[in-house]
């Protein structure tokens, strides 16, 4: 009855019935511990993080900007998002880089050339 059978399926249902349903529960459990450890996963990441912030001037660390743990599918988007940031941060770098030349270039006003 622990396990999730109804006493009908357990007295009166195949004897298959009961190893199925016994599996059923070991995945359960096996489900339920992963998602505690994970919990807990991110429980330090974030402890973690704040201890580095709160006991060094230089700290380095930052809490998980994405799930740790999730589908192939999740994971590429992810990616594709880093990958647009880094391409945006470096497309920032470089107009600002273009900016700081041309001024060095810029004639000052009243000079005719």
């Amino acid at each position: 009855m622990a396990i999730g059978m109804s006493p009908e399926e357990f007295w009166h249902g195949p004897l298959a019935l009961c190893g199925a349903y016994r599996k059923a529960w070991e995945i359960q459990q096996d489900q339920r511990f992963a998602s505690e450890w994970r919990q807990g996963l991110y429980v330090h990441e974030a402890f973690s993080t704040v201890m580095d912030h709160a006991f060094s001037k230089a700290a380095t660390s930052t809490y998980p900007d994405a799930p740790l743990f999730s589908s192939q599918k999740v994971r590429e988007e992810i990616e594709e998002r880093r990958e647009r940031r880094a391409m945006e941060a470096e497309r920032k770098r470089v107009f600002e880089w273009a900016e700081r030349v041309a001024k060095r270039f810029e004639k000052p006003s009243g000079e005719d050339g």
